[in-house]
């Protein structure tokens, strides 16, 4: 049998984008509170256009996040 988790994550908030908290509440599994898209704004400047996607190197950093969201214990 394969051991499997599953890690539950934002693409975004609902406060992030509807301006408003949602309440929703995630408990089943892992979990990361960040979004990816406050992820990828991440040393943008406030006059940066932002189209919500990462870089590449973003890209590395979030799956590593997620990665040391798994091994890390609860």
């Amino acid at each position: 049998m394969i051991k499997s988790e599953v890690v539950q994550m934002w693409s975004f908030k609902p406060f992030e984008t509807a301006g408003k908290d949602g309440n929703m509440i995630l408990t089943t599994g892992r979990f990361l509170d960040e979004s990816m898209y406050a992820f990828s704004k991440l040393g943008l400047s406030k006059d940066s256009k932002h189209y919500n996607h990462m870089s590449e190197q973003q890209n590395v950093d979030w799956a590593n996040k997620v990665f040391e969201r798994l091994i890390k214990d609860e």
